[in-house]
């Protein structure tokens, strides 16, 4: 197996550059890279540096989270755009969209990113790599490590730092330094209240913070959950993730009045989280996920117009989804709905598709549904998969052979013109002997 300089090296000379970039490379110094002759980072930082440009911005913004960090690749993909790293000439969503998705697979084929073994289906950064986007990052990228609760000293932040991850009981030590930042363009806030830190305080803390963060793009808190939530007209990304149980809880009715909000996560331990009455005012929408271990509010999200993905996880309570969530009275729910993913909503029993007169999920393209025990397949759903390039569906007994067509996968997300013959128990996929071949290396 090949050393990690070794893959460098060879990753560098697979680009196509001219000669003239060649020329340039060879009359370098190893010093001028920043690293003693002939050493890892030295090798790491002229990979780095072949790099176009965008592929650069993107990379080093993940020294923004911890080592071993691990992410998913839509998650990393929408912070990107929330940045605005993926914008350019005519940058329709669709189009960037495309441009990150061929980003991180660039990434990833480099070797600066790799699959996560601990966690299928997420990513992390190797660890010369990840000192690399440290080191590249200048302090623009500023990370403060969890202090013990016996240091009180202040937290020195640098005066370029655009981007600051760090834990909430550090948020009053580095709230003078962090107030004088007016063009914070991201803020991580994770971990949970000790017990010797004044909830109140820290609630308050963050929200005279937030209130003079005037070009915020991105904002990820653990907790607590903010009454209000101050006018951040430039945000695009907002995840929110509480750890403890705090029962009931509303998300704060200013959330829709972030009219340029792109991604909502929501991740929540309790009895019940709702959400605000006008939540589809949220006309920029794209993304919304939502996974309390109870259920939460989502009437009328159907009227979200730019709404392109919607996943749905571990909401207990949820026991019917119908016109209350499509929307009532209207000739379309979610008209821009690409993706919808349904996961271990265990107590999901109907699922009521309307007639064809109206246009439901007319640009689906992707459909999961996993875990979902006592969910019977509604009378139309096969009208809504007939035409669906990507159908997963598992752990769903009631979903049964009376739903299942030919065109479908059953399992397994593979191609619809790649399937020879569906099994719904056990569930998984045949496929012919011809393709076998194909799909031997690839990793579902």
């Amino acid at each position: 197996m090949a050393c990690p300089r070794q893959q460098t090296f060879c990753q560098a000379l697979r680009s196509d550059f001219n000669a003239n970039h060649w020329r340039g490379i060879s009359k370098r110094k190893m010093y001028q890279m920043g690293a003693e002759k002939g050493g890892l980072m030295a090798t790491l930082r002229l990979s780095h540096e072949q790099l176009p440009r965008d592929l650069k911005e993107c990379f080093v913004s993940c020294s923004l989270f911890p080592k071993g960090h691990a992410f998913r690749k839509e998650e990393i993909i929408r912070v990107w755009m929330a940045l605005g790293y993926l914008d350019g000439p005519g940058a329709g969503v669709q189009r960037m969209e495309d441009t990150g998705n061929s980003i991180f697979t660039q990434l990833l084929q480099r070797s600066f990113f790799k699959e996560n073994n601990e966690a299928p289906g997420t990513y992390i950064i190797p660890e010369p790599f990840d000192e690399l986007a440290e080191f590249l990052s200048s302090g623009e990228y500023f990370r403060i490590k969890k202090r013990s609760e016996f240091d009180d000293g202040p937290i020195n932040i640098p005066e370029r730092a655009r981007h600051v991850y760090l834990d909430i009981n550090d948020l009053a030590r580095a709230s003078g330094r962090l107030s004088r930042i007016t063009n914070l363009r991201s803020l991580v806030v994770v971990g949970q209240i000790s017990s010797g830190s004044q909830k109140s305080d820290l609630i308050q803390t963050l929200k005279e913070l937030l209130i003079g963060m005037k070009c915020l793009r991105v904002l990820m808190v653990s907790e607590p959950l903010l009454a209000d939530l101050p006018k951040l007209k430039h945000l695009r990304y907002l995840e929110i993730h509480v750890e403890e149980n705090y029962g009931n809880a509303s998300l704060p009715e200013s959330i829709c009045k972030l009219y340029q909000l792109q991604t909502l996560i929501r991740r929540f331990c309790g009895n019940k989280l709702s959400m605000p009455k006008n939540f589809k005012q949220l006309i920029s929408l794209q993304f919304l996920e939502t996974e309390p271990e109870a259920v939460c509010t989502i009437a009328d999200i159907g009227k979200l117009t730019s709404l392109k993905v919607l996943h749905l996880r571990q909401m207990r309570s949820l026991r019917r989804i119908g016109e209350e969530i499509y929307g009532q009275d209207i000739p379309s729910g979610f008209p821009q709905l690409h993706e919808l993913l349904f996961e271990g909503l265990r107590n999901l029993e109907e699922w009521f598709l309307p007639n064809r007169d109206i246009q439901l999920l007319p640009k689906l393209r992707s459909l999961s549904i996993t875990n979902c025990g006592k969910l019977k397949g509604p009378q139309a759903l096969p009208y809504l998969l007939e035409n669906l390039p990507s159908v997963f569906i598992k752990n769903c007994p009631n979903i049964g052979k009376d739903y299942i067509r030919p065109s479908m996968t059953i399992g397994k997300p593979i191609l619809k013109k790649d399937v020879e013959c569906i099994r719904t128990s056990p569930v998984y996929c045949q496929k012919p002997a011809s393709l076998k071949r194909k799909f031997a290396d690839r990793s579902w």
